[in-house]
Order: C-alpha cells, then sequence, then structure tokens
C-alpha cells in the first residue's frame, strides 16, 4: 500500500465549473467544511436524517452527470434505468439545517463505472486491503454477495470501496460504493462506535 499517498492531510474535494459544458468537476472537496461550499443548488439534494451504511446525516443528489471523481465523469441517470440510480452524497456531522453543517465524509453509488471507480482509487492510494473477498456463489450464472475493500493509513479519513452483486431482470447487477470517512465521525446510533466502525463491521458480515 502507499501509504505515503494517503497523507494526513484533509482529503479535498475541489469543484470546478465548467462554462461550456455546465458540468461541475468533483476531484477534491475539503472535509469538515460547511457543506454549503460545495452544494450551490440544494434543490437538486435529498437529505437522510440517518443514513444506515454509517449513522450519520446525509445530502445526497442523482444528478451525478454534473459530478466527476478524479478521472471518472458519472454518466447521466436517464441512462441508467435498467441498472439503477447513481449518486453522490456528502456525510454531515449533524442533521442538515440552515446552520453550520459540517463534511463529515463522501459516499458515491455507481452501477456501471464501478472498475473505473475501483481502479482511480488503487492509483492513487495502492493496493487496498480486502475486507470481504469476491463471492462465488451462484444462481443460474448470476452472482450474488458483497465484497469490500479499505485503505488506511496516518490519515484523518478512511477510504472504503464495496461492491454488491445482484440481479435485475435476469441480469447481473454490480452496485459499487465508495465511502471517504472522517475517522472522528461517531455512528449516531451506538455509543462509542465510530462511523468507519459500524460501515466496517456492516460490510464484514
Amino acid at each position: 500500500m502507499k501509504s505515503c499517498m494517503l497523507s494526513a492531510k484533509i482529503f479535498v474535494l475541489t469543484i470546478i465549473l465548467y462554462s461550456c459544458q455546465s458540468r461541475m468537476e468533483v476531484s477534491q472537496v475539503v472535509l469538515n467544511e460547511d457543506v454549503s461550499r460545495v452544494i450551490k443548488d440544494k434543490k437538486e439534494f435529498f437529505s437522510e436524517q440517518i443514513h444506515p451504511s454509517a449513522g450519520l446525516p446525509l445530502l445526497y443528489t442523482y444528478d451525478v452527470q454534473h459530478y466527476t471523481f478524479g478521472d471518472v465523469d458519472f454518466k447521466n441517470n436517464s441512462q441508467q434505468t435498467a441498472l439503477g440510480i447513481n449518486s453522490v452524497g456528502f456525510y454531515l456531522y449533524k442533521a442538515y439545517n440552515k446552520e453550520e453543517n459540517k463534511i463529515a465524509g463522501i459516499r458515491i453509488e455507481v452501477h456501471e463505472q464501478g472498475e473505473e471507480l475501483f481502479s482511480y482509487l488503487k492509483e492513487k492510494y495502492g493496493e487496498p486491503e480486502e475486507l470481504a473477498p469476491e463471492p462465488e456463489t451462484r444462481y443460474e450464472g448470476i452472482v450474488h454477495g458483497i465484497s469490500a475493500y479499505i485503505w488506511k493509513s496516518d490519515a484523518p479519513y478512511t477510504v472504503i470501496l464495496s461492491k454488491s452483486y445482484a440481479t435485475k431482470d435476469k441480469e447481473q447487477l454490480i452496485t459499487t460504493t465508495v465511502y471517504i470517512l472522517n475517522n472522528d465521525a461517531v455512528d449516531s446510533t451506538a455509543d462509542g462506535r465510530t462511523s468507519v466502525e459500524r460501515l466496517i463491521q456492516s460490510l464484514k458480515q
């Protein structure tokens, strides 16, 4: 693992507006910054008071065609109806309101571009540690189950990628989710457990 590439500096997601395409490239956001610096149009976002993945509030959007993660350009959801809906979201330390809302993490879910995301993360952070192996159970030629990988270092955040294998319309469906979580984010559903610990436990089951 290239631990030196996961330095202790805060992970950043910079948003750059391409005027010619009206597309925002997400490659860096500062965790711990106020989410209002990231969300330019609140009408595009939905909120969950507690998202089950991390036990944290989540703001998310399906308008992923406005975003890029590294060198991965997310596809318009209008082209994804047969596979599922892609989303980009931001975990918060507390429920979203008009007061200060600091970003605790990032959640990205895609259905076609999982290998692109995985390749980008391995290029950026090196080879990950395996949390859950690739599933081998097949039913009528379709794989079912979950695999997961984690990048750990001395950085104040943890990066996790999971792949969920399922069936949709008798076709293989693979949902890839990337989580970037601050290590100090606390699971609001369990005393003394961090959000990273909650996520790891759920993926190992």
